[in-house]
């Protein structure tokens, strides 16, 4: 008895890493970075990021989180190349406008890799 119940343990952890990805999973993007800053919104990191993308990822707008900034060392400006992942749905929280009254501005969510000019 107690070896089947450790297979079933084994295969319900293989199922996960297995599966397909779930609909949350990170999607990959990258392109030239067109705008990093828009006046009127603030960000807890980066962006609101406009990007020309280079693949199938959409232009944006792509910010980061403090949690999901990965290089501290590398600056996000305009006619940067940019590479990374992102929460292929967006969601407010992290821009905002800075109005009286702010309104969350959704964008993707970004763990960048890192720029190069």
């Amino acid at each position: 008895m107690k070896r089947i119940i450790a297979c079933g343990v084994f295969l319900a952890i293989a199922l996960i890493f297995v599966a397909p990805q779930p609909a949350y999973a990170l999607t990959g993007f990258g392109g030239t970075v067109i705008t990093s800053f828009v006046s009127g919104v603030a960000c807890a990191g980066y962006g609101p990021i406009t990007i020309k993308p280079k693949g199938a990822s959409p232009a944006g707008p792509y910010a980061t989180t403090p949690f999901t900034m990965y290089h501290k060392n590398y600056i996000i400006r305009p006619d940067v190349q940019i590479v990374g992942v992102y929460i292929p749905f967006v969601l407010p929280g992290v821009c905002w406008t800075t109005t009286p009254i702010p309104v969350p501005v959704p964008v993707f969510y970004i763990i960048s890799f890192g720029t190069s000019s």
